[in-house]
């Protein structure tokens, strides 16, 4: 089977495929998810059918899937899920429309286009997504042959001008001669922590020269058709190369002044050059994107229609059925006393989630919540009253009396709450109070505006923090009147993973970007970049949450895609 558009639609279990991206070893495919009904365009990665492929491969192709299930960064590809369907093992993630970071060599070549700007981000990016993959514990398991594998061809960079890694590979028994060039030459075939340094190394010396990158490249002379390796990365870069770093750490921490001293850092900027550079392949994507689109729409409404003919009994709705945009979720309003400092959230059905997560309707009750985040003063006035220890030490911060408090507990943040008598809000009361009904990445809208949010992600690592709340307040506020939403993480009600705590919001870690509203995390102590919010019930005393399996044919009836 050729590379390219499929000439018949193949259905592999809830998937059909449309367009075969890759036939070496696993066969890789874009496809339609009939179960997701944001963002349904995924990439599949499947073991042949009838190839041939020995035991051990399969174990790996089977360990790199758990492995990426693990995984989870803001510049990895997300994980939609794994398996088997009628025997064949397969992946799927999110499918990322953009341009491979070796076609973009390619082109910068072409066009003479030798700007250090977007390699250097890429280059970082690939970096920090590598560092956190390793402390988030899901660096190898307990296959050394597993393992994130960096290549350009593994990194694709988003119209948005996001870079996304890929995320795991798995040795083959005939591996191809690109992903070699890639992996450190002592690893004997079994990959090593320390090539993730080499990988970044490689990344480094191609996109910097335009040269395909050689394990004996000498980078003190190394030139191309776009220059040469920056002077201040020879040294880190050729240790690299001789397995003397463990991971990317060193290297990434050189990149960082080595991008914003080239105007790098900004993923608007990074958008502009690709497309100055990929004008016709944009426009063609968008096409193709569009009749994807249209076709995972035409397809849920046959299978809903189907699903409904084949279930006897429907559930019967206990409140009006609504949009994303939707009506409050009671007829009436009720009447009540807004205290000082808070903010009403009318209640409605709320698409909650991004679309690289698996969105889903939730029926949301009204609530109130702080328009700011609590600051060290409201703080230490509960403090005096209660006795409490304050988490900045013997001396009060009187400079950030007005700043959002952190490294605070999930604990302290609710004993504050109970005797403010609040609450801390619940996840999807958080992102509702957010981004209103209309899904929106910033609070203000879908395009970033940098003159309505601090740049702290752009200031050096030791000098950010929080500003004084109310500072980029009404042009920063969400559809509510919510204000300083993404200066820290906050904490929510929700229980995270092994212990740990819902946060949301995106604060400065690792960041070249503005954090979107949609960004969530887990937490389990205190942080310099984790803040908190209270809320109050209207109705009820519980807050709104995520309860139950999705409702596919509930999700058909309620959406809007026509």
């Amino acid at each position: 089977m050729s590379v390219g558009r499929l000439l018949q639609q193949e259905i592999f279990g809830r998937f059909v495929l449309l367009e075969q991206l890759d036939a070496h070893g696993a066969e890789t495919c874009r496809a339609v998810d009939m179960s997701r009904e944001l963002s349904p365009i995924v990439t599949v990665r499947r073991l042949p059918r009838w190839g041939r492929f020995t035991q051990r491969e399969h174990r790996n192709f089977v360990d790199a899937a758990a492995l990426r299930q693990r995984m989870h960064g803001e510049l990895v590809a997300t994980h939609v899920d794994h398996g088997e369907i009628e025997g064949v093992p397969y992946w799927a993630s999110q499918f990322v429309p953009g341009v491979s970071l070796d076609r973009f060599i390619e082109r910068a070549v072409d066009r003479g286009y030798a700007d250090k700007a977007l390699p250097l981000t890429v280059c970082y990016c690939v970096a920090a997504a590598l560092i956190d993959l390793t402390g988030d514990r899901a660096d190898r398991g307990p296959n050394s042959a597993v393992a994130p594998l960096v290549h350009p061809r593994r990194i694709i960079l988003g119209w948005n001008g996001r870079p996304v890694f890929l995320g795991t590979s798995y040795e083959q028994s005939s591996p191809d001669d690109e992903e070699h060039r890639f992996t450190p030459p002592k690893a004997l075939g079994r990959l090593k922590p320390y090539s993730d340094a080499y990988g970044v190394a490689g990344l480094i010396v191609e996109s910097c020269t335009g040269q395909p990158f050689d394990a004996n490249v000498d980078v003190t002379t190394a030139r191309g058709p776009l220059g040469t390796v920056p002077a201040e990365l020879h040294r880190a870069v050729g240790k690299a190369m001789r397995m003397e770093h463990h991971d990317a750490r060193e290297l990434l921490n050189l990149l960082e002044p080595l991008m914003k001293a080239a105007g790098g850092g900004h993923f608007s900027d990074c958008a502009g050059v690709l497309e100055e550079l990929f004008a016709d392949t944009h426009a063609a994507d968008e096409g193709m994107n569009e009749r994807d689109y249209a076709l995972a729409r035409r397809l849920r409404r046959r299978l809903a229609k189907t699903d409904q003919v084949r279930e006897a009994v429907t559930r019967k709705l206990h409140i009006r059925p609504a949009s994303q945009e939707g009506p409050a979720f009671l007829e009436k309003e009720p009447d009540l006393e807004v205290p000082a400092g808070m903010i009403t959230v009318q209640g409605g059905r709320f698409l909650f989630g991004t679309a690289l997560d698996a969105p889903r309707y939730v029926d949301v009750k009204p609530f109130l919540i702080d328009k700011h985040p609590v600051t060290h003063r409201e703080l230490k006035a509960f403090l005096d009253a209660t006795g409490t220890a304050a988490p900045w030490g013997q001396v009060y911060p009187e400079a950030m009396a007005n700043c959002p408090v952190a490294n605070v507990s999930h604990e302290l943040a609710l004993a504050y709450a109970a005797w403010a008598k609040k609450r801390l809000p619940s996840e999807v009361e958080w992102e509702l109070a957010a981004r209103g009904f209309d899904g929106r990445a910033w609070p203000w809208g879908h395009e970033f505006d940098r003159d309505r949010m601090a740049q702290t992600w752009m200031k050096p690592w030791d000098t950010r923090g929080t500003v004084p709340v109310g500072s980029f307040s009404p042009a920063g506020d969400s559809p509510f009147g919510v204000a300083d939403l993404g200066v820290a993480w906050e904490w929510t009600a929700d229980a995270g993973r092994g212990g740990t705590w819902v946060v949301r919001g995106g604060p400065w870690r690792n960041r070249v970007e503005p954090p979107q509203i949609g960004n969530r995390s887990h937490e389990e102590r205190p942080s310099p970049d984790v803040t908190f919010r209270c809320a109050r019930s209207v109705v009820g005393d519980a807050p709104s949450g995520v309860a139950g399996p999705l409702n596919p044919a509930l999700d058909e009836e309620t959406s809007d895609d026509g």
